[in-house]
């Protein structure tokens, strides 16, 4: 019954035209940014907004726009005041996808939206520095709106439309888009004026009018809500999913299903469509590159077709304009021809195009006059102009988009650690991998060794060698989220479950079954001989494998019992970091701090009783950068930063702020603030 329901389905599914295959690969060459730090850099634009950060007594939230229900005609500029010593670092390398604009590709990534100018070779970085609103960048298409070619990006906060008459950002409101949410993937179809969009399952802007249109699961028999990529195929929208197969949406809003269980499908992982130049249909399936053609299906795998399927099948599939097709693996591309079933040509990311070792293919990009785009996940991107290849990226970027922690040891190295562990100096200018180390927590003892936390170990660094502790070693076993180191060198890592001592060769071990019953530890502090333990429940005092509890949720000046990050001054008076805002604790008495009524995530203290803090938005104030300066608290809020995820400061011995923002795969980097 389903191959008479497929039958059917070829009658009305629309044929697409392709690519013309390009030649061998020659003369791979690579461009790299001369320096990455001016590449940060914009010219300052102004705001009606101080540059310097100001004390207020309690921070507010800014003031949001109301959403527009049409199209702007004349959209204000995004713009953003840029203040001298203000610099972002962040991995401009790792890219989610790329567009041919005028004589530029541009390519967006977690660390920002990097713009290759062709003619030249020249790259510039545009981060929050350059009037984005965040830093993480997901999705390009060239479409027109009112008959201009326009950039949009789809960004974690929403479109973009960039202005090339005076470089700068236009808010997705001008094209009648004012969610605040991320657009991962997106698709223009020009012919019928429409920009899709994997949004709300999947939605259809209509560019003229500035109407939504949404297609669900739930209401409209989408095959889920997680879509792979949306594609357009002549007036068709193809979305596919990893689990539940693929869907197609007709102009007239007719959806169709195909997967296992509703038609026979045979395969429900499905990455891509195309159709060759005489009408058959390709699908990239886990099991291998599917053929559709008069409804029949034919399944080319590994076994049957070992000269085309490395593994699993292709996650790229696209057309050349002379009806071929480029088949996208993980590390190579093949310009496959459907007449003989056979790869034509192969190339090799790493020995053909030049990306290092181990770069695994993101997308892939067959242009309708042969051009050809692919970035990778990690390491930029290769062109290919109808004669030669090119790859493009950026040199001297720092190693990640996400940063959990920043340590400065007294050698004046500076530890970063996030996605893997990074040392630098204070200049920030090169960056090394400390390999096979993930530390949620680093510290240098009195003995200058270096001790790290992972979620299921502690690690001491000596300088040469490492020594792994772990359950088989004594340790509690459980997940580790801090650590910290007395005067006598006893180190003490805390987790969910309780607490570890390593006092020399000796291993205490406290869990439930020990009498910890004060719930989950996030940090962990020694002052003047005092171990204290913040939880979710409040804060304790360790001693040993004993413990006293100081202060839970029936003390009404601490603004929240769940204490996440913990600092202390000269005198010895304890800084409680809350998910609600700041307090103190001296001598039994603990005190709200007004001035910081967010969800704290990180507290540094200088030598002179300077107090940093980084917060995210508690439900009621919304998050930023709070700094005392001896005489009163200033504050900058979170939208002054590549992203709202501010997770850790540390000032160096020079004086320069750091803080870490971001989360794992949506955007983030280093804001550094030099004196």
């Amino acid at each position: 019954m389903w191959l008479l329901l497929l039958a059917a389905l070829l009658l009305w599914l629309a044929a697409c035209g392709g690519d013309e295959a390009p030649a061998e690969p020659d003369n791979v060459a690579e461009v790299d940014e001369d320096d990455g730090e001016a590449a940060d850099e914009a010219p300052p634009v102004v705001e009606p907004e101080e540059d310097e950060p100001t004390a207020v007594p309690t921070p507010q939230p800014e003031p949001t726009e109301e959403p527009e229900p049409t199209a702007e005609p004349t959209p204000e500029p995004l713009v953003r005041t840029v203040a001298s010593g203000e610099y972002v670092y962040s991995n401009g390398n790792q890219l989610r996808d790329v567009a041919l604009f005028g004589d530029s590709i541009w390519a967006a990534g977690p660390g920002g939206l990097i713009r290759y100018d062709l003619p030249s070779g020249d790259a510039r970085k545009y981060t929050t520095l350059d009037g984005l609103p965040n830093i993480g960048t997901f999705a390009l298409e060239v479409c027109p709106v009112n008959g201009e070619d326009r950039l949009i990006v789809g960004s974690r906060d929403g479109l973009l439309l960039y202005n090339a008459a005076n470089d700068s950002w236009e808010p997705g409101s001008s094209i009648g888009f004012s969610d605040e949410t991320a657009i991962h993937e997106m698709r223009c179809d020009a012919a019928n004026g429409r920009l899709i969009l994997a949004y709300d399952d999947l939605s259809v802007l209509d560019l003229a009018s500035g109407t939504m249109t949404h297609y669900t699961e739930d209401d409209d028999g989408l095959a889920w809500f997680a879509l792979e990529q949306v594609i357009v195929i002549g007036d068709d929208i193809w979305a596919p999913t990893d689990f539940q197969g693929i869907s197609r949406v007709g102009l007239d809003g007719t959806v169709e299903t195909l997967s296992e269980a509703l038609t026979g499908f045979p395969d429900d992982s499905v990455s891509d469509v195309t159709v060759d130049g005489s009408g058959v249909y390709w699908f990239g399936t886990s099991d291998g590159l599917l053929k559709l053609e008069n409804g029949t299906f034919t399944m080319l795998t590994r076994e049957t077709h070992p000269d085309v399927i490395d593994f699993f099948g292709p996650d790229h599939v696209e057309t050349a304009v002379d009806g071929t097709l480029w088949l996208g693996f993980n590390s190579d591309l093949c310009n496959f021809d459907p007449a003989t079933a056979t790869c034509t040509q192969r190339i090799d990311l790493v020995d053909d195009l030049g990306f290092p070792p181990y770069s695994n293919l993101a997308r892939l990009e067959v242009l309708a006059d042969g051009r050809i785009l692919l970035h990778t996940y990690d390491e930029g991107l290769a062109y290919f102009d109808g004669a030669n290849w090119t790859r493009f990226a950026l040199e001297n970027e720092a190693p990640s988009n996400f940063y959990a922690g920043i340590t400065q040891t007294s050698d004046g190295t500076i530890w970063v650690y996030g996605d893997s562990l990074y040392t630098t100096d204070v200049a920030a200018q090169t960056w090394e991998l400390f390999p096979d180390i993930y530390p949620n927590d680093l510290v240098e003892a009195p003995n200058g060794d270096i001790w790290m936390l992972t979620s299921y170990s502690v690690v001491r660094y000596n300088g040469a060698q490492l020594l792994r502790f772990d359950s088989d070693s004594g340790l509690l076993d459980t997940t580790y989220n801090r650590l910290a180191i007395d005067a006598q060198g006893v180190v003490y890592a805390v987790g969910y479950d309780g607490y570890s001592i390593i006092d020399g060769e000796t291993i205490t071990a406290v869990g439930p079954d020990s009498g910890w019953d004060f719930g989950n530890i996030r940090d962990v502090l020694v002052v003047d001989g005092v171990v204290y333990a913040a939880t979710v429940n409040g804060l304790a005092s360790l001693e040993g494998s004993s413990h006293t509890v100081l202060l839970d949720e029936t003390f009404v000046n601490l603004p929240n019992a769940n204490i996440a990050s913990l600092g202390q001054l000269s005198d010895g008076t304890l800084l409680l970091g809350t998910v609600q805002g700041l307090a103190t604790y001296k001598d039994g008495v603990v005190t709200a701090v007004p001035e910081v009524a967010a969800s704290v995530s990180n507290i540094f203290v200088t030598p002179d009783d300077q107090i940093h803090v980084v917060a995210f938005w508690s439900g009621l104030n919304d998050g930023g950068y709070f700094h005392y300066d001896g005489s009163s608290w200033n504050y900058r809020p979170d939208t002054d930063f590549p992203m709202t995820s501010l997770r850790t400061v540390m000032v160096d011995n020079e004086g320069t702020v750091w803080i870490g923002l971001g989360d794992t795969g949506l955007g983030g980097g280093i804001f550094r603030i030099v004196p």
